[in-house]
């Protein structure tokens, strides 16, 4: 069941219907609305097996929720271990940790592009629906959590929000190509 919360009147009367109104019956019966005093609410809510312990500081418990540090902890746990499941094969290299300049790293010099990132469009292109994230996994990045910057990313440390912009950029760029080359070939049958 899902335990909505809230003091509020304007919350019980303006915003719950319109949830309701926008569930599916089933979802409905699942949804268990509680209203009034903090220790009322704490109450009716050991009724549903929720101890104290369990509940969050706002409600009168003990549990301090800090959304920021969990999902960063969540996106590290799945990462580590989409990241394991996608371990380079013996044609991926391994990727390289890029500390030096880039006349030390070739794949920064000049405008040659990352084969890592060629593979990981190529994993996208081929199967639209994989998540960004699975598909550079693929394509032979890693990630890890960074404490220090408190972000999550690959060896190179660049960050994955930075990999995943990029990995649009170029299906972007990808699919206006396909167009172009669509419209050329539709202008060349048509003429002759």
């Amino acid at each position: 069941a899902f335990h909505f919360c809230c003091p509020s009147r304007m919350a019980n009367y303006l915003i719950e219907p319109v949830v309701r109104y926008t569930l599916s019956r089933d979802m409905r019966l699942r949804v268990k609305k509680h209203n009034g005093s903090v220790e009322s609410v704490r109450q009716i809510l050991e009724g549903y097996c929720l101890p104290r312990d369990r509940l969050p500081t706002e409600l009168g418990g003990d549990v301090v929720l800090d959304m920021k540090k969990w999902i960063l902890e969540r996106w590290a746990l799945e990462i580590s271990k989409a990241s394991a499941s996608h371990a380079p094969t013996a044609n991926q290299p391994k990727s390289q940790n890029s500390k030096g300049s880039a006349k030390d790293n070739p794949r920064r010099w000049g405008n040659q592009s990352d084969p890592r990132m060629a593979r990981a469009l190529k994993a996208r292109i081929a199967n639209p629906d994989i998540p960004l994230h699975d598909a550079l996994v693929a394509g032979g990045y890693s990630f890890s959590y960074n404490s220090e910057r408190n972000t999550i990313v690959d060896a190179d440390g660049i960050s994955l929000q930075q990999r995943k912009n990029n990995l649009c950029r170029r299906i972007r760029n990808e699919k206006r190509k396909r167009e172009g080359q669509k419209i050329d070939n539709s202008t060349s049958v048509s003429s002759v």
